[in-house]
């Protein structure tokens, strides 16, 4: 990517855009605050009430409003985490079963299925132009760290990439079984020695995991039943060991540590995030990193949200880096367009 009309010069430089629940918000499609919108962590439940009722959506929300008090502040993180080691705690030392106990695992299972439906509701096959900016200022061999489920970026990739992305040449981290194609354009130009890759840190609606832990890529994404074992749920506890988590995490951690300009937009640095903490400042916030960081770009309405990042990779900032900091992704957006970037 060759920011130079960001304030680095020399031309070109390896690249990582790092987006959170709030890029997605940020999406140019998501403007209205009456509608569905891309849910962040802590309304989801809130979104999910917008939505047409059905009965799972009805049997979950009576769970939240009857565990919790209210879906209203009740993040996706605190709702899952507790349900699921309260249904572990029973289910492992069979106390207390019954129809109550049963409630847990019914509501883990209603939230699997409902999440897609979330996310298409928000999203379906609305296109951003923000995001399609930014995959047009990617060249080969940038990278792309998303802690969302949703296929905005994937899409962006596809429309606007070119042969630059590619997800049967490694694009996502991992070998793709079957699906590549559905996911990926055949325009002009010779294919990249190294693709952009896409690293999808949690999962994606797109992916489907066989119990051979491989993965194929699924094309219709409102035909989705469940997200169950297609995402690292948004629990306290996320297990990276097991693929294709495991691939893609250490991917990332190349990633981090060669790139020179680092975009993070959206993404507020959960404290219980502790797995992704430890990420950044070790590969991004020591003496270790391989490749000085020249630009450091911060977008993100949270300016507290801002700084921790900064104070994330603070270890890695030189006095030569310049760090620019804006509110909205639509702010970046219009910079990127003006300069031809």
């Amino acid at each position: 990517m060759d920011l130079a009309h960001l304030g680095v010069s020399g031309g070109r430089r390896k690249a990582l855009i790092v987006l959170g629940a709030g890029a997605s918000r940020g999406a140019s499609f998501a403007a209205d605050p009456t509608s569905v919108l891309p849910p962040l962590d802590a309304d989801f439940f809130q979104q999910l009430s917008r939505m047409r009722q059905t009965d799972e959506s009805r049997r979950l929300l009576r769970f939240v409003r009857e565990e919790f008090g209210s879906e209203v502040g009740l993040s996706m993180e605190e709702f899952f985490s507790q349900a699921d080691y309260t249904d572990r705690f029973h289910s492992e030392l069979n106390v207390d079963p019954g129809p109550h106990v049963r409630k847990y695992a019914a509501a883990l299972e209603d939230f699997m299925v409902l999440l897609p439906r979330v996310l298409h509701a928000s999203i379906g096959h609305h296109v951003c132009s923000h995001h399609a900016q930014l995959a047009r200022a990617l060249r080969a061999a940038d990278c792309v760290i998303t802690y969302n489920y949703d296929c905005i970026m994937d899409r962006a990739l596809v429309d606007e990439a070119g042969v630059r992305w590619d997800p049967d040449a490694g694009g996502y981290g991992f070998p793709i079984t079957t699906g590549g194609k559905s996911w990926k354009t055949h325009g002009p130009g010779r294919p990249p020695r190294t693709p952009i890759q896409l690293l999808k840190m949690h999962g994606s609606m797109n992916w489907h995991i066989s119990r051979r832990r491989t993965v194929s890529l699924i094309g219709d994404l409102g035909k989705i039943v469940s997200l169950k074992d297609a995402i690292i749920p948004p629990t306290w506890f996320k297990d990276l060991e097991v693929e294709p988590f495991a691939s893609v995490w250490k991917a990332a951690r190349k990633e981090i540590r060669t790139s020179r300009i680092m975009i993070v937009i959206g993404y507020s640095v959960p404290p219980t995030d502790l797995f992704s903490r430890s990420l950044f400042k070790v590969e991004a916030g020591s003496k270790a990193k391989r490749e000085r960081l020249d630009l450091a770009v911060l977008v993100n309405p949270d300016k507290d949200a801002r700084r921790r990042f900064l104070n994330l990779i603070r270890g890695g900032i030189e006095s030569t880096t310049t760090v620019l900091e804006y509110e909205k992704l639509e702010e970046l957006s219009r910079v990127l367009k003006r300069h031809g970037v």
